[in-house]
């Protein structure tokens, strides 16, 4: 599962927050950007970056780090 160590937010509107204030920051290129979704495993809401929107290198990138890490 790959968001069993990601934070669980308990609304969208909460989420949300966080990720405009992770976005406003100057060094945060817009690859890195966050977004927020909603787990139906953990009935809530976590944050990630957004992989539709990423470069097909960061893509493959993302997915073998998370394979290393399990």
């Amino acid at each position: 599962m790959r968001c069993a160590n990601k934070k669980r937010y308990p609304t969208k509107k909460i989420a949300d927050t966080f990720t405009e204030a992770f976005n406003r920051d100057p060094l945060i290129k817009e690859e890195g950007f966050l977004t927020s979704y909603f787990c139906d495993i953990h009935e809530g809401w976590h944050v990630g970056h957004k992989a539709t929107d990423l470069p097909p290198h960061i893509r493959l990138q993302i997915i073998l780090d998370g394979l290393k890490n399990e």
